[in-house]
């Protein structure tokens, strides 16, 4: 390689290195000074198959119990959501501004004519904020439930496949429609 093609090079990687830390510094000042502490990792948007919409905690909670909701996509962090995959295809979802994890809250009670709240909590390794995607993201993938790191049989699914903005989602048994199909 010729010596000013090696410097261009340097130059070009020193350059890009420069513009990630400012970004990073950028990205950090805006959540200090929102009030919350910066997430680590990829966010990325949980968009409904059907619609389009997005999941988010419902008004962009920050709270425990928050109730998931689906809304237009806008690119806020109350949209970013991190899979994090403790195994396989099986994956936890960590909001990128409360720092808590989709949860199958109503998981104990589950059966196959169950249907239940999805709501963030703690991304304590607890199974209910555990996911089936059924292969690796990103993809277009139904989200089942792990209850005691099984697979439950009850998915992530939009009732009746409606796209009312603010429609809270719900766990329903599997399915295998549009309802149940997320773009991640």
């Amino acid at each position: 390689m010729p010596l000013t093609l090696k410097k261009m090079l340097g130059a070009l990687a020193a350059g890009l290195l420069i513009a990630l830390s400012l970004a990073t510094t950028a990205a950090t000042a805006n959540a200090q000074s929102s009030g919350f502490k910066p997430a680590i990792g990829v966010f990325n948007p949980i968009r409904t198959y059907v619609s389009g919409l997005c999941l988010q905690p419902a008004g962009g909670s920050t709270a425990h119990f928050a109730t998931v909701v689906q809304e237009p996509c806008d690119g806020s962090a109350a949209q970013g959501w991190e899979p994090l995959s403790p195994s396989n295809n099986h994956y936890t979802f960590v909001n990128q501004v409360s720092g808590l994890c989709l949860w199958d809250w109503d998981g104990a009670a589950d059966t196959a004519s169950h249907t239940g709240r999805v709501l963030m909590d703690d991304c304590n390794g607890s199974s209910n904020a555990e996911f089936n995607a059924g292969q690796h993201l990103p993809g277009v993938v139904p989200l089942e439930s792990r209850l005691h790191f099984k697979d439950s049989g009850t998915c992530i699914d939009v009732p009746g496949g409606s796209a009312a903005i603010g429609l809270a989602v719900q766990m329903y048994p599997c399915n295998g429609t549009g309802a149940q199909l997320w773009v991640i």
